[in-house]
């Protein structure tokens, strides 16, 4: 396991990702082998290798193959960056990918990296240029980070973007963003809310749609959020979050359902229904009290949400 070639002897890329991620940490050729994985053929393998050469010191060698590498090894050699803290020169490095138009797949990997040690001035430049390019994976995150900060400035754009694409998954991840910028649903593009609500029925956004549903106090949703316990294959904390969001929107079959899941019979589900109830302060205390003496996360939960609505 110790020498160069030790990956070359898997033929499968599936291998050769399991070799690289089986190797210890503390072997003392990991830090070669994974210079070396940033220029495999395979996506997974070279991204694999970059993550976990965030795990090492070794920065300056991974900043020296800026200089010469490829487009797909840099992708993968940024996430080497991802990290609360790195040093001044990677810093640089990764701004000036970041404010790059010429690289956008090299750049949203950068936009990564700067998420987790970037500070709010750093963050609010970049996003002021993001908004300059044509490039939606990096609009979503320059969203994200002005919904994060309220810099409320940015919205005129943030709509713009959103008005103009065609892109549906584009279009929520945006509506998102302005949902919470914005103090009222009044102040949302009426297209906006018709998306937030039709993805309710998607289990892949359903969560995120309907805590938005709720901040807003979008009672034109009751109809959709009513149909989620008819989808049969829905995940369980999915239809809680819909009948949490029913309770804050003073549905009465909310908050019967809420109370039911609260005591459901599968601890996660408990726990995660007693988690909405304080989330949204709905009055089930008789509900959260009987769960509040299991001796688990669900018990635990109940207590924080009993907390809330004292």
């Amino acid at each position: 396991m110790g020498n160069l070639e030790y990956l070359d002897q898997f033929q499968n890329p599936e291998s050769r990702f399991r070799a690289l991620s089986e190797i210890p940490i503390d072997n003392p050729n990991l830090p070669a082998v994974l210079l070396r994985a940033l220029n495999d053929p395979y996506p997974g393998v070279r991204f694999r290798a970059g993550d976990r050469l965030a795990e090492l010191d070794m920065e300056p060698q991974v900043r020296d193959l800026f200089q010469s590498a490829n487009s797909k090894t840099k992708q993968a050699a940024m996430l080497a960056f991802r990290k609360a803290t790195v040093e001044p020169e990677t810093q640089n490095l990764v701004l000036e990918y970041a404010m790059s138009a010429a690289e956008p797949g090299i750049r949203y990997h950068a936009l990564l990296a700067l998420h987790l040690f970037g500070d709010a001035e750093t963050l609010k430049a970049v996003t002021q240029r993001i908004f300059e390019f044509a490039d939606e994976d990096a609009m979503i995150i320059g969203a994200q980070w002005t919904a994060l900060n309220r810099w409320e400035e940015f919205l005129p754009s943030i709509i713009d973007a959103f008005q103009t694409s065609q892109s549906k998954d584009f279009r929520f991840q945006i509506a998102i963003s302005i949902s919470k910028l914005v103090d009222h649903k009044d102040h949302m593009p009426s297209e906006s809310i018709e998306l937030i609500i039709k993805s309710v029925l998607d289990d892949k956004v359903s969560m995120t749609a309907c805590q938005a549903i709720a901040d807003l106090d979008i009672k034109s949703a009751v109809g959709t959020l009513k149909r989620i316990p008819f989808k049969v294959f829905m995940h369980e904390l999915l239809k809680v979050e819909a009948a949490a969001t029913l309770a804050k929107l003073g549905e009465p079959s909310g908050k019967k359902s809420l109370a039911k899941f609260i005591n459901d019979k599968r601890e996660h589900v408990r726990a995660y229904a007693c988690e909405c109830a304080g989330r949204y302060n709905i009055e089930v205390r008789e509900s959260l009290l009987k769960a509040q003496k299991r001796n688990d996360d669900s018990g635990l939960a109940a207590t924080a949400a009993l907390d809330k609505l004292s």
